[in-house]
């Protein structure tokens, strides 16, 4: 009873195991397309602090824009993405987004702003771009039909674009 025992779980074995060779590893498309895009969304949350300091005076306010003018600190904004696999080693990816927020407030204290200075009960509205572009090369050490491993070197470029302005006391913007 014992031997028999031991047969029946070791054709079961050997069963299993066959059956386990047989079942297809999925092709993933992201790796093995030539061309692969993404569309996408991003849920930044931020806290944004600027400064713009003058030239007159080399002063500047800083201003928490999220507190000072009420600009959103959550925002989705899309993203996209793409990759080029130049072949089964090399592969060339870029990723984009931006976040733009912007609002108009009645300001409760003097904010100098470069060389503009905005006083007290002005109504100043604010401006606050930004855009993200990362771009890299790779190159897969590693790869099987649904799996990779490799190393990449890219470069990241993050643009920012800042302003403030009153139709009362004129403008001052910056760009960082």
């Amino acid at each position: 009873m014992k031997t028999q025992s031991l047969i029946a779980l070791a054709v079961i074995a050997f069963a299993a195991a066959a059956r386990a060779e047989q079942v297809a590893v999925p092709v993933h498309p992201a790796l093995n397309a030539p061309f692969y895009f993404t569309l996408g969304a991003f849920f930044p949350s931020t806290t944004t602090q600027a400064q713009l300091t003058g030239n007159a005076t080399g002063a500047g306010t800083v201003i928490d824009l999220e507190e000072s003018f009420n600009i959103d600190n959550q925002k989705t904004v899309p993203s996209f993405s793409g990759r080029w696999r130049i072949n089964h080693r090399w592969r060339v990816e870029a990723d984009y987004f931006e976040m733009n927020r912007e609002n108009t407030r009645t300001i409760d204290r003097q904010i100098e702003w470069g060389d503009q200075v905005f006083p007290i009960n002005t109504q100043v509205s604010t401006k606050f771009n930004f855009s993200d572009l990362r771009v890299s090369a790779g190159y897969s050490f590693f790869r099987t039909a649904d799996k990779e491993l490799g190393v990449g070197l890219g470069l990241h470029l993050a643009s920012y674009d800042v302003s403030l302005a009153s139709t009362a006391g004129g403008a001052g913007q910056g760009e960082d």
